[in-house]
C-alpha cells in the first residue's frame, strides 16, 4: 500500500515501487547484512522472493518503504510496516545497507515511524487498516 513521503533531518522515506526490487535484494540477500534478517541466502531464495516488488504499489497487505538519504539521494535501506490482528498490532522492520551502519539511520529510521503513530494517535495505524479492507 502507499503511504505518503515522510522526512526526517537527513532521510526521505517513501513507498517501495517495483523498480526498487533490485536494491532492496541486495541488502536482504546480501551475505554478511543477511545474518541480522530472515532472509535467505541468494543462491537459495526462491522465486517469490525473488519477485518480491512485482506487483507491489498494489499489494494492501504491508506498507513496504524504502529509505534515501535527502541531501545525496543515496539509497540507505529499507523499512515496512505489517498490520497484525486487524491493526491492532504493528510489526516495524528495517534494514540498513552495510556501509551506513553505525550513523544512526536505523535509529532515525524507527523514531520517525514511531514518531508518526504517535503524532496522528493511536488509531492512525488501524485507520489505514479500515481503509484497505
Amino acid at each position: 500500500m502507499q503511504m505518503p513521503e515522510i522526512e526526517t533531518n537527513r532521510l526521505l522515506i517513501r513507498s517501495t515501487r517495483e523498480s526498487d526490487g533490485p536494491a532492496c535484494l541486495d541488502i536482504w540477500l546480501d551475505d554478511e547484512m543477511r545474518k541480522y534478517m530472515a532472509d535467505p541466502p541468494r543462491n537459495k531464495a526462491d522465486e517469490a522472493e525473488l519477485n518480491f516488488a512485482v506487483g507491489i504499489e498494489n499489494d494492501d497487505s504491508w506498507y513496504p518503504m524504502v529509505v534515501f538519504h535527502k541531501d545525496t539521494a543515496d539509497f540507505l535501506g529499507t523499512c515496512s510496516i505489517v498490520p497484525m490482528d486487524r491493526g491492532k498490532r504493528w510489526d516495524f522492520g528495517y534494514a540498513v545497507h552495510k556501509k551506513y551502519w553505525r550513523q544512526g539511520y536505523a535509529t532515525e529510521i524507527l523514531k520517525k515511524l514511531i514518531e508518526l503513530g504517535k503524532e496522528k494517535g493511536k488509531n492512525l495505524f488501524q485507520q489505514m487498516w479500515q481503509e484497505k479492507t
